[in-house]
């Protein structure tokens, strides 16, 4: 089994920091493929000489994305981790260029290592708090008995 880390994130900004991050995400998601991987590279990603120094995991997709009230909700399948860096850069770029107030925030899991974590990005950094976690998959409500309530104790 691929080593696959869930992520979802919600973007909070500004009316037209919203609107420019759902436009951003919409060209990318009209992508295929490495065309698809090299644009979120390309718009989302940090400096650096791997995906790991650009987005922090080696790969990455976008499953969805949704406008809620809240904000802009993305949700990611990646590599072993979640792209910390690429949260970093798209809530530097809403901060300098829609709202100081800007932020970040989610939580990941990656089941292969039973890692599950709670995150926050914004002007002051980026803060995350994770724990192990081990599932029992015969479980049919292993995630709302299990994993729910285990990132309602993780604290930032």
């Amino acid at each position: 089994m691929a080593n696959e880390c869930q992520t979802n994130i919600l973007f909070e900004s500004s009316d037209d920091g919203l609107k420019w991050l759902k436009e951003k995400f919409n060209e990318v998601l009209k992508l295929k493929g490495d065309d698809r991987f090299n644009s979120i590279s390309e718009n989302f990603g940090d400096k650096g000489e791997t995906n790991i120094d650009k987005l922090g995991c080696k790969w990455l997709d976008i499953d969805e994305c949704e406008e809620t009230d809240d904000g802009f909700t993305v949700k990611i399948l990646s590599a072993a981790y979640p792209p910390n860096k690429m949260i970093i850069k798209i809530v530097s770029l809403l901060l300098e260029n829609f709202d100081n107030h800007s932020r970040a925030s989610g939580k990941y899991w990656d089941e292969n290592f039973n890692t599950i974590g709670i995150f926050e990005s914004n002007s002051y950094g980026y803060f995350e708090a994770e724990d192990s976690l081990d599932v029992d998959f015969d479980n049919e409500n292993y995630w709302e008995e299990e994993v729910e309530p285990a990132f309602d104790k993780l604290e930032l």
